[in-house]
């Protein structure tokens, strides 16, 4: 009789051990995951000088898309249809293409908690000049 309790209380203890294991295990993983984000954009020009930039910008503006820098080492692309929805991202680029802009459609996935918290504010600009020379 007093080996099955003391195999039942050994069981019992393994279980809830295991158990607080297993959650705490998952709990860290799931949370990276939930701050991992990515971010859709359409490149459509990559300067060195501003006065090409600033022309571009003007040029998406007057078509009524917004538009961003983005600084990679010694060239600033310019970036719009930035959304974590590539959806949203295609919208803006059959919109380029009926205007005959050349583009390219990048992604950026992003895992750092600050920037996915400014990328949920759809604050995209902070978050392009928080990721210089990335690619």
């Amino acid at each position: 009789m007093e080996n099955k309790r003391l195999i039942v209380f050994f069981a019992v203890l393994f279980s809830i051990v295991f158990s607080i294991v297993y959650y705490a295990l998952f709990t860290t993983l799931s949370d990276a995951e939930a701050q991992k984000r990515t971010l859709y954009m359409v490149q459509v020009g990559l300067y060195k000088q501003q006065d090409s930039i600033d022309d571009m910008q003007q040029k998406l503006k007057k078509e009524g898309i917004s538009s961003y820098v983005w600084k990679q080492g010694k060239t600033t692309a310019v970036v719009c249809g930035v959304d974590v929805d590539e959806k949203q991202t295609k919208k803006v680029e059959s919109v380029l293409k009926k205007k005959k802009y050349n583009y390219i459609q990048k992604s950026v996935t992003i895992t750092d908690a600050k920037l996915a918290t400014l990328i949920d504010k759809k604050e995209y600009g902070e978050v392009l000049e928080r990721i210089k020379d990335e690619s």
